[in-house]
């Protein structure tokens, strides 16, 4: 099966009650310092949008106007402050990155086996222009097991 066609898309929605939509990042896209394998090297993302046509192909079932449920997996901040705008976009999951049976625990969360509830100590940024300054590098040189100006690697520490 190629590349779905925009139209392809469109038409394939509006046959659909529902749009269950499964977007987001995997570790080709982010990662620790030097852990992904991906085009940055350094595991940083350069941006907080959805990656490649993701965010296109978004837009594209929204305007269809059928109710969307959109699933995220990331490790880390997308900005996804369009599709909270959107009447039609239902509900919004962030499955982080659920594992091996992570697909069957989302599908009874999504047949109404259980309601997912929680509170994250984290911030989720709109917007890279919000995101505060951190260097790696100065978190390492204040450690005082690390010698200044070291990578830390190899030291033996965990960081």
């Amino acid at each position: 099966m190629g590349v779905r066609t925009t139209e392809q898309v469109k038409l394939s929605v509006e046959h659909a009650d529902v749009a269950v939509m499964c977007l987001g990042l995997d570790a080709t896209i982010e990662g620790e310092q030097g852990d992904a394998g991906n085009e940055y090297a350094s595991g940083d993302k350069l941006g907080l949008n959805l990656p490649g046509l993701q965010e296109e192909l978004l837009e594209t079932v929204t305007a269809v106007g059928k109710p969307v449920i959109l699933l995220l997996t990331a490790g880390s901040a997308i900005d996804i402050s369009w599709a909270e705008k959107q009447n039609n976009v239902k509900a919004i999951l962030d499955c982080w990155y659920p594992g091996a049976r992570g697909g069957k625990v989302i599908a009874e969360m999504l047949f109404g086996e259980f309601f997912p509830s929680g509170k994250l100590p984290v911030r989720f940024y709109h917007g890279t222009e919000n995101l505060p300054v951190w260097n790696i590098r100065d978190d390492y040189e204040r450690r005082e097991d690390i010698p200044a100006g070291s990578s830390g690697a190899g030291s033996g520490t965990a960081l």
